[in-house]
């Protein structure tokens, strides 16, 4: 919206071959005329409204140079613009200037007493100084034109126009945008436009004293606001408080309006009324439910609605009687009258329709039916449910596609978590890979020294080379482990060794454990019965617990290092878990047990919140613990720390076996 205003700056107020809000003439701006500046301290911008008026905007505080500068730039423009002897109006805007110096305020009045073609000069946002001294050089100086002082933009145009044609417009308006004739003298502004990718609404003003918006698409509770802004900026821009208008509003385009924003759309109407209050609010192109609305909200506001068929009705109605035609009062129907109007409308809501988008009969009842609001209400009650079953149907597909996109994003995670592991353990993979490259080079090297000495026989041979073979079929199941354990894949649930999953663990962290003297001890229960799980998952979850427990450890240096791995069936205690649903042992048991620090108390209830961790930058992720909780919680099992304290920590999962179910 371009609306002048004291507070706005010049670069907001005009565009290139923008149109006045007030006028509607088209106004010209070229861009070595706008922010010129001559000093540090100040900046001009130079308009062409219409064909005879030139608005000087001024910024900031003027010295003798900048006056200097802009006196020519207002020549040169003058002599591009207003050829031969036409006059021409210069409106001065200070309402973002400061000052002017004393030898340039002289400078400026010498100047424009010069002006031969100037019929007059208009001030306006005027700051007291500047305004005394305009009034004092209109007394010291006598001029040939009219020098008048206003209060903003709007007064100062209009003021612009009386001089230059005696209150006529010299310049012909905009084109319009309604396309329904040129009679309708049309005021119309590209700036007055609210623009959605479903809706917009544009206004012009017709005859001088009607505001005519025409809106399309379907109008929503985001739209109110900027909406009736836009409203209420033109009405105040262009119609003055003791000039009765009328408001016109063509919906034939429009595609409804939801139940929330017809509530805000009403409430705006009123208080716009209340401060701009137009005589009549009329609208045309209608549609049934849209018009049900209307006839609804017409008892309960205070100014006169009408509903016409076009914009042609909607102004012979504006400048005919306006007032309303008293309407007889019907006497009351008769009991069987009654009767039959009250099985009308119980039939009506029969033929509703509930389970579709349709009002059901699709019946033209007439206006004159004494029933004709109630009719009317139903119709309306409809169309609102109908509404909101749809709204309700795009937030559960909203939410729908959100779940889907929060799945990928988590299975991310999940595969991010996995490759930082794998980075983790890399020192601890060339350890294990190491140890068996060692025997295959010990091995070879005696090969090869008994080889040359002729010292070896088929027996001798095949002793050397099994260990060569066995640790290169352990490299193997190693890597192709690494490689398995890698890859991002769908959760796949199928009975799971958990021994056997425990046992792949190891087989990538053993060794680094090893090195830094940590005792590992593993009570796996034979013969344990098989979950239903997704082994790589689970064996990220062994990961990181293990990883988590020789962190704990090494911060003990004063004790060796001790892991403490146990499978079990699930036992029940007294505070039963919600995974045992009241039957024992139908559960599997893992307890990873360290003899670290412990867990201090203030970190209990965070250590399984994302990005938490109390390692130090760089050696840590905070999401070991999240994500070993989300697959533990995704395979309806549970995880938590069922000890803690200075001696240790000991971490407890609970999985349910093949032949079991949760029941919810």
């Amino acid at each position: 919206m371009v609306i002048m205003s004291r507070k706005k700056t010049i670069g907001d107020e005009f565009t290139p071959n923008k149109i006045c809000p007030v006028t509607g003439l088209r106004v010209l701006q070229k861009p070595e005329w706008t922010n010129v500046s001559f000093s540090k301290g100040c900046r001009v911008t130079l308009s062409v409204v219409g064909d005879n008026i030139l608005l000087v905007q001024s910024v900031g505080y003027a010295v003798i140079d900048d006056v200097k500068g802009t006196v020519a730039l207002i020549r040169r423009i003058v002599t591009e613009v207003f050829p031969g002897n036409r006059l021409y109006v210069q409106i001065d805007d200070f309402s973002n200037l400061r000052s002017t110096s004393v030898k340039g305020r002289k400078y400026y009045i010498e100047f424009m007493e010069r002006r031969e073609r100037l019929s007059g000069m208009i001030f306006y946002g005027t700051s007291l100084l500047l305004k005394v001294s305009i009034k004092l050089a209109k007394k010291l100086h006598v001029a040939s034109f009219d020098v008048e002082i206003v209060k903003d933009y709007p007064d100062a145009i209009r003021l612009a126009q009386k001089l230059l044609g005696g209150g006529r417009a010299v310049s012909h308006p905009a084109d319009v945008f309604n396309g329904d004739g040129p009679h309708h003298e049309a005021i119309a502004n590209s700036e007055w436009c609210v623009q959605d990718r479903n809706f917009s609404l544009k206004f012009e003003i017709l005859r001088g004293n009607v505001l005519h918006g025409v809106t399309t698409g379907r109008l929503e509770s985001e739209h109110i606001a900027p909406s009736l802004k836009l409203q209420e900026n033109i009405t105040k821009t262009i119609f003055s408080p003791d000039r009765p208008y009328a408001y016109i509003l063509g919906v034939d385009k429009s595609e409804g309006i939801s139940q929330k924003a017809r509530k805000l759309y009403h409430d705006a109407i009123m208080a716009l009324y209340k401060n701009y209050p137009f005589q009549i609010f009329i609208f045309y192109g209608t549609k049934k439910l849209v018009q049900a609305g209307i006839n609804l909200y017409k008892p309960f506001v205070p100014f006169k609605v009408r509903v016409v068929k076009d914009l042609s009705g909607a102004l012979k109605l504006i400048v005919g009687e306006m007032s309303e035609a008293k309407v007889s009062r019907e006497k009351l129907p008769e009991p069987d009258r009654l009767k039959r109007y009250v099985n009308e409308v119980l039939q009506s809501i029969d033929e509703i329709n509930w389970e579709s988008g349709s009002i059901g009969g699709n019946k033209e009842r007439d206006p004159s039916h004494p029933f004709s609001p109630v009719f009317e209400a139903i119709d309306l009650v409809k169309w609102e449910l109908d509404d909101l079953l749809e709204r309700q149907q795009q937030t559960m597909e909203k939410l729908e596609d959100a779940y889907e996109e929060l799945k990928s994003a988590q299975a991310q995670l999940v595969q991010s978590a996995k490759l930082a592991s794998i980075g983790e353990l890399a020192s601890g993979v060339a350890h294990e890979l190491n140890q068996p490259l060692m025997v295959i080079r010990g091995n070879t090297q005696l090969i090869q020294r008994n080889l040359r000495k002729n010292n070896l026989d088929n027996n001798d041979l095949m002793e050397q080379l099994e260990p060569i073979l066995r640790n290169t079929k352990r490299m193997m199941n190693i890597i192709n482990h690494l490689r398995t354990f890698s890859r991002q894949s769908q959760s796949d649930l199928k009975p799971v060794d958990l021994n056997e999953t425990l046992d792949d663990a190891f087989l990538m962290m053993g060794e680094q454990l090893r090195l830094r003297n940590i005792e590992v001890k593993k009570q796996f229960t034979p013969d344990l019965p098989k979950v239903d799980a997704d082994a790589n998952q689970l064996e990220q979850v062994f990961l990181n617990l293990i990883t988590n427990a020789r962190d704990a450890i090494l911060q003990r240096s004063e004790v060796r290092g001790r892991l403490e791995i146990i499978t079990r069936m699930g036992e029940a205690d007294n505070q039963q878990s919600s995974i045992i649903n009241h039957q024992s042992q139908n559960f599997v048991e893992i307890l990873i047990r360290d003899n670290g620090g412990g867990i201090p108390s203030e970190n209990m209830e965070k250590i399984f919140d994302p990005f938490f961790t109390t390692k130090e930058v760089g050696k840590g992720t905070g999401l070991g613990l999240s994500i070993s909780y989300g697959i533990i919680k995704d395979h309806k099992g549970e995880i938590e720390v069922a000890e803690t304290g200075p001696e240790g920590t000991t971490f407890r999962i609970k999985l349910w076996i093949v032949d079991f179910r949760v029941v919810d």
